[in-house]
């Protein structure tokens, strides 16, 4: 055998594999750019309509619902859809928000109802209030910097929990972090996590506001924050625990009371108001109490923010 058949021999193997390693890198680069561009089709979709995590819920339609009062219009109100929200403004459904939108619209409000994430532009001098009704995917820094910016503007951020552990970190940078255990009445002999509160702090959001009612709320508490000036409106009433550690018992291991049901923050010119329940504005409970009144008194304090 000569001496140059030897070396194509030994060669060959080598030339194959790096032939086969190619061929499985130009492959994967392949899926990886067929992956990317199925991503950002489907994003580029979900800016239209939006399916919300609850299959029994209508299909979310991005789409601006007109004020139904004869009275001047107020300003507009965002209602997102695009942190994944389980209930949505045209959900009938129990724990859906259409009475609340209906509220709304009657107090002079046009409701926006957006699947985009939040950015400047979409906060328009119109714009009163930013609504995210239990948000279920953290919101991204840039759309927190947009919101303080508009909140110092005059602008009303509201914040409803469903779940808080996706979202933790956006009551915490206003100083209301949001507790991770459920609170529940020991006492009750139906549903422990559907009870009353009547401990009504003074507060130009709780005037003629005697009794909330709650369905299955997580405790907001206040902390220090380097942005805002947070404070509890309205508590848990007294015999309310959380089992914060979920050993079935209540003890000095677990968060203590009092737990908070709403708190606000105030920033420059406006506000933010978190309540631990998404419930309090549902259809199931918004009619009853002085839960619509509640809406009102916030409603009522809203106002357009000054442009940029």
């Amino acid at each position: 055998m000569s001496r140059t058949t030897r070396i194509l021999l030994v060669s060959l193997p080598i030339v194959l594999l790096i032939a086969v390693l190619g061929y499985a890198v130009a492959a994967t680069m392949k899926v990886q750019a067929d992956n990317r561009a199925a991503l950002a089709s489907a994003d580029k979709a979900s800016t239209a309509t939006t399916q919300p995590l609850n299959p029994s819920a209508p299909i979310i339609v991005a789409e601006t619902l007109p004020p139904t009062s004869a009275r001047a219009s107020r300003g507009t109100i965002v209602f997102d859809m695009a942190h994944s929200e389980v209930f949505g403004p045209q959900d009938e459904s129990e724990l859906g928000q259409s009475k609340a939108v209906e509220q709304m619209r009657a107090a002079g409000y046009s409701v926006q109802v957006t699947t985009e994430k939040i950015t400047k532009d979409m906060l328009g001098p119109d714009v009163a209030a930013v609504f995210l009704p239990g948000p279920m995917v953290p919101l991204m820094d840039k759309e927190r910097t947009v919101l303080d910016d508009f909140v110092r503007r005059g602008g009303t951020m509201i914040m409803t929990v469903h779940v808080p552990f996706p979202v933790l970190g956006t009551p915490t940078r206003y100083g209301l972090p949001v507790g991770t255990g459920v609170m529940v009445d020991p006492a009750s002999t139906t549903d422990p996590g559907v009870w009353v509160t009547r401990e009504v702090k003074k507060d130009p959001l709780t005037v003629g506001v005697k009794a909330l009612s709650v369905v299955s709320g997580w405790p907001v508490t206040t902390s220090k924050s380097e942005i805002a000036d947070p404070r509890i409106v309205v508590e848990a009433p007294a015999g309310v625990v959380v089992d914060s550690n979920s050993d079935n018992t209540f003890d000095g291991m677990d968060l203590q009371p009092p737990y908070g049901v709403v708190g606000v923050a105030s920033i420059g010119s406006g506000r933010v108001v978190v309540l631990g329940d998404d419930a309090i504005f549902a259809n199931i409970a918004i009619c009853t109490n002085d839960n619509a009144t509640f809406l009102d008194n916030l409603l009522e304090l809203i106002s357009a923010p000054k442009p940029a």
